[in-house]
């Protein structure tokens, strides 16, 4: 079976395995068939040099990554899920390490199948014994607020809670017939099971303000046609935190200013600061439409706070601690995952609920770490991660980590 895969300027396919057993035959239906594509492909076959490979969806969010591994001398290449792909399943994989970057929002830029490709690659490098960092285990995560939810319950780990509804109408059909399912006392939100970068997700404080926006042309269809109703936890500082996990260990916690955030408008709290001057531009004017026409029907989205307004309003906590914290850590580094960035908010009661948990594509405010000035800053600690495992994998056998 064939699957086409591109792999930035260097369209080789390797010989080596990624791990210590011999590569598996190829099963060949018409040899002849098979000799001749092999033939074709006799380029391919070639290349032995390994590498780390980044696997993402997303070019400006790799700046701080490419910067931190060439400055330790990591020889990288990236795999864009946007460029047109093959891979042959019976051959073994390049050798060397693989990081996935895949974006759960990769949708909402045009990217429809990103996830699902992502997802593919890796079950085909898992298969062969490759090192992945963030891999499939990762991408369920990733992939369903309901698998992070039911994750962190079952390892009791305070949430938000939720429920979920199979499509547009059925959640209509029960904020209008069943609104005691909407009782909260500080109201509730609406996310898409798979989400990112704020999609899908808006804030309510009563069943008609919902009513009107899940009725109107602003109505977003989630990507899996599965939407989350998640109790609004209410913070009494109007913040949120963001605790930042690379290879298992805690590096730091961001605070996130949500003063901002009001009914019915757009939540966005990504941290990234790699955003072009048209997404500026364009989360500008929706702020600016937004001051003429306030409303609380949920159709006037809030711009991000990092893409137009100040960054200050992301903040590294130095001195935050709460036991919610362990619990965090000891699910993290127990699940070996390579980067996490888990979202709580602490209420009146000082009792903290996950309420989101990013377990591939993690991004840092580069703004907010130079302000605090922190030892270890994130794109630095992902990067030394990556060269710690890529200079024990089996193809360095003949490295010694320092």
């Amino acid at each position: 079976m064939w699957l086409w895969v591109h792999v930035e300027d260097n369209r080789k396919l390797i010989k080596k395995s990624c791990s210590d057993e011999a590569p598996r035959p190829v099963r060949s239906k018409n040899s002849q068939r098979e000799t001749q594509r092999k033939q074709t492909m006799t380029s391919f076959l070639e290349e032995v040099t390994p590498f780390v490979y980044i696997i993402h969806d997303r070019s400006e969010w790799l700046d701080p990554y490419r910067k931190a591994l060439s400055e330790l001398g990591v020889p990288f290449k990236e795999l864009d899920l946007r460029a047109p792909h093959w891979f042959y399943l019976s051959t073994a994989p390049p050798p060397g390490l693989y990081f996935n970057r895949s974006s759960p929002s990769s949708h909402t830029r045009g990217n429809r199948y990103a996830m699902e490709l992502a997802s593919a690659v890796i079950d085909w490098l898992e298969s062969h014994n490759c090192t992945v960092i963030n891999g499939s285990a990762s991408m369920k995560l990733e992939m369903s607020k309901i698998a992070q939810e039911i994750a962190m319950t079952s390892n009791e780990i305070p949430v938000a809670h939720s429920s979920f509804y199979s499509s547009q109408e059925a959640l209509l059909d029960s904020l209008k017939n069943n609104p005691e399912r909407f009782s909260f006392a500080n109201g509730f939100c609406l996310k898409h099971n798979r989400g990112g970068s704020g999609s899908g997700v808006r804030l309510f404080d009563s069943v008609d303000q919902a009513i009107r926006y899940v009725e109107s042309d602003e109505w977003e269809a989630p990507i899996d046609g599965i939407t989350l109703v998640q109790e609004r936890i209410l913070s009494p500082q109007n913040c949120m935190y963001r605790l930042e996990f690379v290879d298992g260990i805690l590096i730091y916690v961001i605070m996130i200013d949500t003063s901002t955030v009001s009914t019915g408008s757009v939540i966005n709290n990504c941290p990234a600061d790699s955003c072009t001057l048209k997404e500026r531009a364009r989360q500008r004017k929706l702020e600016m439409d937004k001051s003429k026409n306030a409303s609380n029907n949920g159709s006037t989205p809030v711009a991000c706070p990092l893409k137009f307004q100040d960054s200050s309003k992301f903040k590294i906590s130095l001195g935050f601690k709460h036991p919610i914290v362990e619990r965090i850590s000891a699910y993290v580094a127990s699940k070996q995952m390579g980067t996490a960035g888990v979202e709580i908010i602490v209420d009146e009661n000082e009792d903290a609920f996950v309420i989101d948990f990013n377990a591939t594509n993690t991004n840092y405010n580069r703004a907010a770490e130079k302000r605090a000035n922190i030892p270890m800053r994130g794109a630095t600690a992902v990067a030394k991660m990556l060269r710690r495992y890529w200079l024990k994998s089996p193809f360095n056998d003949t490295r010694t980590p320092s």
